[in-house]
Order: C-alpha cells, then structure tokens, then sequence
C-alpha cells in the first residue's frame, strides 16, 4: 500500500482537484494524471465499472502518481468498500450518508480492527503479499492512510451533519448539491448556497474537510467555504470543451465556405 499522498496535502491544508470518472478505461485514469489533477474517483455508482475495470484503472494512477479513490456502487455497499480497498483504492466515497450511524457503519467497513470490522487478509497485493509487513503493521499502515469521505446529498443529512463530521475516522464530508436540491424541490441557486454554506461552516467547525463538486470558474465559492476537496465530472467537462470546440463550425455562415 502507497502512502497517501492526497490526505498528507488535506491535512497541510491545501485544497485539492479531482476527477470524478464514469469511463472504465486506464487510458482516461493515466490522461486525468497527466493534466494535473490531484484524484481521481472511480465512479462504480454511476457506471458498469466492474471490479477487474477499476483494478486496472488504479494501477494505471499509481503508475502516474495519482491517488485513486473509489466510490461503492449504492449507499449502504459496506462489502464494496472492503473490495475496491483491497483492489489498492486510497480511499471510499459512500452515498447517502444520512445520519451518524450510516457514517460509522462506513468507517468501520473501511477500517481493520481495533478501528472497524474490514476483513483481515495480510498477504493481498495492497500489502505486497506480506513481504514486508506483518498483517498488524500493515492493518495500522492502511487505517492511517485510508480516507472515508461521506457523500451527504440527503435532505436528512442537513440537520445532523455535524453529527456525521464528528464520527471518528470521517476525514471528509462531500456535500451534494445537485441531490440536495433535488429532494428540497429545487429551492433556487441563493436558497442552495445559503444552506451549503451552513453545512461547510458545521463541518469544518468539527474539524473535517469540506467536499464538494465544483463548476468551472467557481473558486470563490470553493474560497468562501473552506470546500479544499474539489471535484470536477470528467464527463461533464468533456462535454462543455466539446461544445465550445464545435462552436465556430455550428455558428459558421455556411454560405462562406469554400
């Protein structure tokens, strides 16, 4: 297992960019490292990435240094964790965080004893087949260096999201914004950012880094509230350069061609 590069910049208080991927391809894993992004998260929620797809995704990150993190395919998936864990992801995203208890079900699933209940099975390739460390060492290395990051994007999770931040072994709490506003009625973007803005302030208030998905050019509001997790959609980025690189042609006279 690699030392975690992306939670030693969190804890130095950097802010970090990733790249939510939907793509089962280490070719995209490898161009998300080259331009730069700190993460990327293998979408298993969202996309029919199989087990052996994000195997190979996570092998293609670490060959370009970039930290590889994971997010299981429903809330609740407690056996996803411990099998993209094992797979080498750095760190779980878990949906639908809603309340405390759903947040330490989650650490637990992601953490060895004494700090969870995940599997023990020392001599798998994220320990390098028990070459080098005994299952305690590396039980104690990978509890330090994996990092579970609560997706609250539940109505319920508003009112209790310092309780959430406050459990043990909670390192981020990502706000969903798009799902929130979903099941609040669509409020209206001054509604939404007023209660992001409550929910970052209860979070980092606990001590926790604030997540969120972030659009282009929107770094004052990542500024405002303390969000150091940023997450781009790699498809939704696709699609907009896509859009403006066909512009010039859509918008062409077609009378001036030739």
């Amino acid at each position: 297992m690699h030392k975690n590069k992306l939670k030693e910049k969190l804890l130095n208080g950097n802010r970090v960019i990733g790249c939510d991927l939907t793509f089962s391809s280490p070719f995209v894993a490898e161009l998300i490292a080259e331009v730069g992004f700190d993460f990327m998260i293998i979408n298993c929620e969202y996309s029919p990435v199989s087990d052996d797809q994000a195997e190979h995704m996570i092998r293609a990150a670490f060959a370009r240094d970039l930290i590889p993190l994971a997010a299981v395919r429903h809330e609740a998936d407690y056996y996803g964790c411990r099998r993209l864990l094992d797979r080498g992801a750095m760190g779980i995203v878990m949906p639908s965080v809603r309340s405390a208890e759903d947040a330490q079900r989650f650490v637990e699933a992601c953490k060895f004893v004494p700090n969870g209940n995940r599997d023990q099975c020392g001599w798998i390739q994220t320990n390098d087949f028990g070459l080098h460390r005994t299952p305690k060492e590396y039980s104690q290395f990978a509890n330090q260096e994996t990092l579970c990051i609560a997706l609250c994007e539940n109505k319920e999770s508003i009112d209790c999201i310092d309780q959430i931040a406050a459990v043990p072994g909670i390192d981020i709490v990502w706000i969903g914004a798009g799902n929130l506003s979903a099941e609040l009625g669509w409020p209206g973007q001054e509604t939404m950012d007023k209660i992001v803005s409550e929910m970052a302030t209860k979070i980092s208030n606990q001590g926790k880094i604030v997540g969120a998905a972030t659009r282009y050019g929107n770094i004052d509001q990542l500024d405002k509230d303390n969000i150091n997790f940023a997450v781009t959609i790699a498809h939704d980025q696709l699609k907009q350069a896509f859009l403006k690189y066909l512009e010039p042609f859509k918008t062409k006279d077609p009378s001036n061609n030739g």
